[in-house]
């Protein structure tokens, strides 16, 4: 009979009900926060992108605001109202 050593598994940080693990890097989320900018001024207004994404605009003020985590469904629905693709709305200025 031989024995084995097992460790302990590191505790697993502790999340709010609700809240998700981060989807994108801070730096991915800047870039995406400033796509979003870009899209406000192709759109004219926030209401008119939230509209084109099929969203409220007080989520679109509380992803700019930071107090919610940019979403896989959000970068989704800038997709599809933008109809760029994902390396292009990340990757740089959104023509207007």
């Amino acid at each position: 009979m031989t024995l084995h050593l097992v460790r302990d598994e590191p505790p697993k940080p502790k999340r709010r009900k609700g809240e998700r693990a981060r989807l994108l890097s801070p730096d991915e989320e800047r870039r995406f926060r400033a796509a979003m900018r870009g899209l406000h001024d192709a759109f004219g207004s926030w209401p008119c992108l939230a509209k084109a994404m099929l969203i409220g605009k007080d989520a679109i003020g509380q992803l700019m605001s930071g107090r919610r985590n940019v979403s896989g469904d959000m970068i989704v629905r800038a997709m599809r109202a933008s109809g760029l693709s994902y390396a292009d709305l990340m990757g740089g200025l959104v023509p207007a």
